[in-house]
């Protein structure tokens, strides 16, 4: 997710929910149907038939991160989720994370150079220094 334009394959953002679903060849009814939810999860639905090229950088991004949930996946691995971001959107997306964990049961796993951002979010943190595991814990409280 560092460069979101490189995630996004189609210019309208419900042709981006519903690409997935489609290559998994799940009914239209039921396509629609979880295009509605996910939209509605992250207040998509007043951009959700703009041009993808005239979204902001957090609204692409909160795009890419959207489609890969619409295949209800039970663990989400991403690498920079909130680099390229300002700092409104960086904290934006950083709580649609948490509700992502909180609300529907989602493990997110994320690596970051900004761990300050995350761990108000965090249930465990991990660092690593040189490839190794330099520390293993709950976050600070």
């Amino acid at each position: 997710m560092q460069n979101p334009d490189n995630q996004l394959v189609c210019s309208e953002p419900w042709h981006e929910l519903a690409f997935g679903l489609e290559n998994l060849a799940v009914s239209q009814d039921a396509m629609r149907r979880r295009v509605a939810e996910i939209a509605h999860f992250f207040g998509m639905n007043s951009w959700l038939h703009q041009n993808v090229n005239n979204l902001s950088g957090g609204q692409k991004q909160l795009l890419a991160l959207a489609s890969a949930l619409a295949c209800a996946p039970c663990l989400l691995l991403l690498d920079e989720p909130t680099s390229q971001l300002d700092p409104v959107a960086a904290h934006s997306l950083a709580h649609a994370l948490f509700r992502i964990n909180r609300e529907l049961g989602i493990t997110v796993l994320a690596t970051t150079h900004a761990p300050e951002l995350m761990a108000p979010y965090a249930t465990q943190r991990l660092a690593l220094q040189n490839g190794q595991l330099k520390e293993a814990a709950p976050p600070p409280v």
